[in-house]
């Protein structure tokens, strides 16, 4: 079975990867302090590449499973429900295995807000972060999470798809400045 013409799920990960690495070169540019930085400027910057590295992978898994071209839309909910039920639970269960340091980076960012959310509230919080991320002078909401949700989409592709792993990008310290995701 061929994928539809517009979308090769190989480009489509390269795509998502090049995003995921200029997102990775903002952060970089942030201090240390992730989140109160006198570089705070590149925080969003980093979340849209972020968002939108999750919204092509997130598709590009929908291509490979379906061998059909997904429906426009930036919604991370429903481009999530497209996707399949094992594969929405590998994800699921990559988000809640993640290694300390992750665990530790995420516990600090929901003490700073207040409050702690799951891996599906986060979907849902921030279902519209691609949009409500780039014209936030138009939104009261800041949307950060969704970022923890890249990384283990990410590694499902790359674990039950070994074809894109040509297509990585590797890490450099410029480029992922808190390697904190183990390999697939």
């Amino acid at each position: 079975m061929s994928y539809p013409p517009k979308f090769d799920p190989i480009k489509m990960f390269r795509v998502a990867e090049e995003f995921r690495q200029a997102g990775g070169l903002c952060t970089t540019h942030m201090s240390a302090e992730r989140f109160d930085g006198e570089r705070y400027h590149f925080l969003c910057p980093a979340a849209v590449l972020d968002v939108f590295s999750l919204e092509i992978y997130l598709k590009c898994l929908y291509v490979l499973e379906k061998h059909s071209e997904p429906k426009p839309t930036h919604d991370l909910v429903k481009l999530f429900r497209k996707i399949s039920k094992p594969a929405q639970a590998e994800i699921r269960r990559r988000y809640e295995n993640a290694s300390d340091k992750e665990k530790e980076l995420r516990e600090a960012f929901f003490a700073k807000i207040g409050k702690s959310y799951s891996f599906d509230e986060i979907l849902k919080e921030d279902r519209d972060a691609f949009e409500v991320i780039r014209y936030r002078y138009e939104h009261d909401k800041w949307s950060f999470l969704i970022g923890s949700v890249c990384e283990p989409t990410r590694l499902t592709i790359l674990y039950r798809h070994p074809e894109c792993a040509p297509q990585v990008i590797a890490d450099t310290p410029e480029t992922n400045p808190y390697p904190i995701w183990s390999s697939p």
